[in-house]
């Protein structure tokens, strides 16, 4: 369920992750996305997606509609993930279907699965 954090709430990494892909696809809500099968996932609620410039990455079904045939995205989305090491502070923007979007010290935004993170209780 797509969730909006209020300002100022962080997060902090437990463990190391690398993101999987440095240009996947980003959309403007109302563009047209082709789901893809063959990619699997252990988290439900996700498809692997294509857009119209080729780049592929996974996409909230929620995010999603039927239009005229085919997919749209409601609203615009980039599949970017973020880099952390043990220890990374980073404000949570918002959360969907077992990830998190938040925003590093230098300003870059992506994608971290919820279970590596840990809500930061300092203020």
């Amino acid at each position: 369920m797509y969730y909006i954090f209020p300002k100022g709430t962080f997060v902090v990494a437990l463990r190391r992750y690398q993101r999987f892909y440095d240009d996947p696809l980003a959309v403007k809500a109302g563009e047209a996305v082709i789901t893809l099968g063959g990619k699997e996932t252990d988290i439900e609620g996700w498809s692997w997606c294509r857009g119209a410039d080729g780049r592929e990455g996974w996409v909230p079904d929620s995010w999603l509609a039927e239009k005229d045939g085919g997919q749209i995205a409601l609203r615009d989305y980039n599949a970017l993930e973020l880099s952390v090491v043990p220890g990374d502070r980073l404000e949570l923007l918002f959360s969907e279907g077992g990830y998190l979007f938040c925003r590093n010290p230098d300003g870059k935004t992506g994608w971290l699965p919820d279970g590596i993170m840990r809500l930061d209780t300092l203020m």
